[in-house]
């Protein structure tokens, strides 16, 4: 029994430093990508993938491979597949900017920060704060663009500094005290069909909603 399991272990052993005189030999002969691409950058994977070819396929070390992808900007994941005996196929999914932070970094739509080089994307929603976090900004802006829901407003940007909110859209600027900014939009939006009526302007309107009653505009 002992010489049998020597025997088999000899083997495995064998097997393992020496794959592939049993397996024979796979050098890369294709790479392949699998990828829906806007801001990565693909000469950069191109290379990558290039250099893949000739090697033996079973000596690459496919995380190093993975992580190697996975640190170049805009890329969220890649899987590495290998198709015996010649070919390999790379996937990659790129982040998806669903907003801008601090006017310094992307945040994707898991609601994960991600660095890129350069910022790109012109029309994005900017969301700004110096006194709380992307996550709870992001869940004001819900919660405000609920409430400017009826008016039709498109909100572009938001930012908080020193307590105040600062909302942008298109055709109006609107301030407001952190502490009672949900009471003060509802008053607003009650009274903006008469608001509209009054105030007809090509240029943005600036709406200052920190009056204790009332609001000023300019």
């Amino acid at each position: 029994m002992k010489k049998i399991i020597f025997i088999v272990t000899f083997f495995l052993i064998l097997a393992l430093y020496n794959y592939q005189f049993f397996l024979g030999s796979n050098p890369v002969k294709e790479v392949s990508l699998e990828a829906d691409l806007t801001y990565a950058n693909e000469k950069y994977l191109d290379k990558t993938m290039k250099s893949l070819v000739g090697l033996e396929m079973y000596d690459i070390d496919l995380r190093e491979l993975k992580i190697l992808i996975e640190n170049q900007p805009w890329i969220k994941n890649a899987q590495i597949i290998l198709n015996p005996p010649k070919n390999i196929t790379i996937k990659i999914i790129e982040h998806k900017a669903m907003y801008l932070w601090n006017n310094k970094k992307y945040v994707n739509y898991d609601g994960d920060f991600f660095i890129t080089p350069n910022l790109p994307i012109d029309n994005i929603l900017k969301i700004s704060s110096n006194q709380y976090s992307h996550k709870h900004m992001y869940g004001l802006y819900m919660l405000i663009n609920e409430i400017l829901l009826d008016l039709d407003i498109e909100i572009t940007s938001l930012h908080n500094k020193n307590s105040m909110i600062f909302i942008k859209s298109k055709n109006l600027n609107i301030v407001s005290r952190y502490s009672n900014h949900q009471s003060r939009l509802e008053e607003f939006v009650s009274v903006y069909d008469q608001f509209q009526a009054t105030y007809k302007s090509k240029k943005p309107v600036n709406v200052d909603l920190r009056y204790p009653t009332g609001f000023a505009v300019h």
